[in-house]
């Protein structure tokens, strides 16, 4: 539940006040949002490899209470503890590496290696439609929030929360499990990291951030392609609570699905339904056409959080499942965060969005039917 506040709802809602507070202009403030999310998911392999052969869970869930706690500190320091722009735009980057580490990382990988280390991947499939609806929680805090007319004070918004991260710090049960994982003694050693990996996983990883990559880059450009096809934007803002909702229908239906197909197939249907989204994308004129475009958003969804649990417990032996899963994570996130730069680079290029979503149509169709092809082959896929 705490990842919750680092995730992008919090982030946005956060923004105005964050804006008043620091007067930076919007491409400061964009690029501080961007730099942190790109070291957020360089940094967190590189934090599970630094943790040892084998560490301790709840070692690990201490420190990363703890730098989830630096990261709102570093806020503060942003908007009340420095007088120039360069500090700022510093304090803004750590805070955004502390939230967005922590929320979309670092406590993700924690939980699914615990997860992955008693269970088998068809239980570890169930566990995603538990992280999902556990999700739908940060939901009803912004309502509450927003219903108490909070947004105005969120200076004790963080400190409220910094003072709840504290007691999850002292609350932490001492007799965790520890974890097996790859010793890496420097960063600069990680790199041989990725060459353990098996073709599967890397094949698989490389979808899941696809859609990640997609995802990101369709929702922060979503007003652009309503207006290109003369749809109202306050009928197309209504799509992401319904995303929402079907994600959170959908996903149980993938963990059971998952008991029944192989995993290539899994993968395929996850690659069908981002070029099926692709296609909706480019047809937004009907409200009929609204909805589907929120099904196949929620069919994705729900394939890549059971993915995120089974890719790794399936393919990866005990001693990579860690790294695994932070890998997997920080890449996914990697991806999601140059999403709407690469967008935007290629709006430039055709000149307009509607473009954009045709070409992303296409290459996403070449990559479903190569996805296709090696759930025919299956020793081009060996799980």
């Amino acid at each position: 539940m705490p990842a919750a506040w680092g995730r992008s709802p919090f982030m946005s809602a956060f923004k105005p006040y964050l804006k008043a507070h620091t007067n930076l202009p919007e491409t400061l403030l964009s690029l501080s949002f961007t730099l942190g999310n790109l070291l957020a998911a360089f940094s967190v392999p590189v934090f599970v490899c630094l943790m040892g052969k084998t560490f301790s869970l709840t070692k690990a869930f201490r420190v990363v209470y703890l730098i989830f706690i630096s990261g709102f500190l570093s806020f503060f320091g942003a908007m009340y503890g420095c007088n120039t722009k360069l500090f700022c735009f510093m304090f803004l980057v750590l805070g955004y590496w502390g939230l967005r580490g922590c929320g979309q990382g670092l406590l993700p990988t924690l939980v699914c290696s615990y997860g992955a280390a008693l269970y088998d991947d068809k239980k570890c499939a169930w566990f995603a439609s538990w992280h999902i609806s556990v999700q739908v929680f940060a939901s009803f805090v912004l309502y509450i929030l927003s219903a108490c007319n909070a947004f105005d004070y969120w200076h004790w918004v963080l400190t409220a929360q910094i003072g709840i991260l504290l007691l999850y710090v002292l609350c932490v049960p001492r007799n965790l499990i520890r974890i097996s994982s790859v010793d890496v003694k420097s960063p600069r050693g990680f790199r041989f990291v990725f060459k353990q990996f098996p073709f599967a996983f890397v094949f698989g990883m490389c979808l899941m951030a696809l859609e990640n990559f997609h995802a990101t880059g369709i929702m922060f450009h979503i007003s652009n392609f309503a207006l290109e096809q003369s749809v109202a934007l306050e009928k197309i803002f209504k799509v992401f609570l319904p995303i929402t909702l079907l994600t959170l229908t959908f996903t149980p239906l993938a963990s059971w699905l998952y008991g029944y197909i192989k995993l290539p197939f899994l993968l395929f249907l996850q690659i069908l339904s981002l070029v099926f989204a692709n296609g909706i994308l480019l047809e937004l004129n009907t409200d009929a056409n609204i909805w589907l475009f929120a099904v196949a958003n929620g069919l994705a969804w729900a394939f890549n959080h059971v993915l995120s649990y089974v890719l790794v417990s399936k393919i990866l032996p005990e001693t990579q499942r860690a790294i695994g899963y932070s890998t997997l994570i920080g890449f996914g996130s990697l991806c999601s965060a140059v999403g709407p730069f690469i967008y935007s680079c290629f709006f430039a290029v055709f000149g307009n969005y509607m473009s954009v979503g045709r070409f992303m149509f296409v290459t996403n169709s070449v990559v479903a039917l190569w996805v296709l092809y090696l759930c025919l082959k299956p020793k081009r896929f060996e799980v």
